[in-house]
């Protein structure tokens, strides 16, 4: 048995934490449990001191004992920390495992992501060291229960109790970041760590008033109201599921509909509004097809065609769409300008790819994005905000900009 020792940090006399971590050290580059805390509270100050909206502003915060997250190569990837709020769920930040990685992947301010595991009966806090139940990230706020079955194989429970096999050679659940240098990242790293992490944060001389500049930070935001969010589903028009791509520029013309006016986007022949036939002609008009195990496939090329298609057969015919390969920082925030995006990432390990493909892409609908600026700097900071057609994920979920993905292609769309 490990040994366990607590500690306990004040920060900005209103955020604490109690924490059991481990005494061993931690291996060259990887970050400790300790590490991860101490990093997500830096998330949480961070918020707190420039977003004016931030929902953890003025709240005791309190961070639970960072859970590791365990990917494909049997390896920690990430640790999950949830948060409290006198007793009640305050979100939670997942953080890389990697120094060679800015420190936050996710974030959320209200859910607790292992709740729903622990309502349908199972114990998540019973590890085992042999490896016989871990927890696997499966995309930005869920995470599912990975469990060894006696006949030598896995299951993946998620939200809601479904299972599904765990297929680790064709990496259905996140993969092992690559250890890179990466100078910027270890910055930030270093100056989390010159926070210390054996008395109290929140002094004059800590460094989150002083050397973080969080007292002249500033935090940018952006994010878009009336933007659809729906779930991929069936539906007696289609084969399968309706397909990441129609459902998300469904969430689009969602938005031109019922917010600007554009109120017959969403009508069929007869003047009525119906879902299933929109999602239905933009699955027709983007060439989706249904793959052997009933998922919706589109290539990526037709996405901004389809939804030009789409939206010209309903009468608008001034209508544009149009695709960025591997955008700037700056273009996706541009894109974001003209109203909600489609944003397909290749080769994420955000999302659960299809168990039978080896190339795991996905594409969800971007609602907004945030960047938090530091020493005239947001690098490894920057987010963007999408409605990811995962029903068992929050409504906005933040995916960081620039990492863990291989290709990133922003839809803008205007009328």
């Amino acid at each position: 048995m490990r040994k366990k020792v607590t500690l306990s940090l004040l920060i900005s006399s209103s955020l604490f934490f109690n924490l059991a971590i481990d005494s061993h050290a931690a291996e060259v580059n990887e970050v400790s449990p300790s590490q991860a805390v101490a990093a997500a509270l830096y998330q949480v100050v961070l918020d707190q001191k420039t977003n004016p909206e931030s929902l953890w502003k003025d709240k005791v915060i309190e961070a639970e004992a960072p859970i590791e997250v365990y990917g494909t190569n049997q390896e920690v990837v990430s640790y999950l920390v949830n948060l409290k709020n006198e007793n009640v769920p305050a979100g939670f930040v997942e953080i890389a495992n990697n120094k060679s990685d800015f420190p936050t992947l996710s974030f959320g301010y209200t859910e607790n992501p292992i709740a729903p595991l622990e309502e349908v009966g199972l114990n998540v806090n019973s590890f085992a060291d042999s490896g016989e139940q871990q927890i696997v990230s499966v995309g930005p706020g869920e995470f599912g229960l990975k469990q060894e079955q006696p006949d030598g194989t896995a299951k993946i429970t998620v939200d809601g109790g479904e299972s599904f096999d765990a297929v680790e050679e064709n990496n259905n659940y996140k993969l092992q970041s690559e250890k890179s240098e990466n100078k910027e990242s270890e910055e930030v790293w270093d100056e989390i760590e010159d926070l210390g992490m054996t008395g109290e944060i929140g002094n004059s001389s800590d460094g989150v008033t002083d050397d973080l500049s969080f007292e002249t930070g500033s935090m940018y935001k952006k994010t878009i109201s009336g933007v659809g969010d729906t779930n991929q589903y069936s539906s007696s028009y289609w084969t399968g599921a309706s397909g990441c791509a129609p459902t998300s520029a469904y969430n689009v013309m969602y938005y031109w509909h019922y917010t600007k006016g554009k109120s017959n986007l969403l009508k069929n022949p007869s003047g009525v509004v119906n879902k299933d036939r929109a999602i239905s002609d933009l699955r027709r008009a983007m060439g989706t097809t249904t793959t052997s195990d009933n998922q919706g496939a589109t290539a990526i090329g037709k996405i901004a065609s389809g939804m030009n298609t789409f939206a010209q057969n309903h009468g608008y015919l001034t209508a544009l769409a149009k695709n960025t390969t591997s955008p700037s920082w700056n273009q996706v925030k541009s894109d974001i300008g003209y109203g909600p995006t489609v944003i397909t990432m290749t080769s994420q390990d955000f999302y659960v790819p299809n168990p039978n493909d080896e190339v795991a892409g996905h594409t969800v609908t971007g609602v907004g994005y945030v960047e938090y600026m530091y020493s005239g700097n947001s690098a490894g900071h920057q987010y963007m905000i999408v409605h990811d057609n995962w029903g068992s994920t929050p409504t906005d979920v933040y995916v960081a900009y620039g990492r863990h993905y291989d290709t990133l292609y922003s839809v803008s769309f205007k009328m």
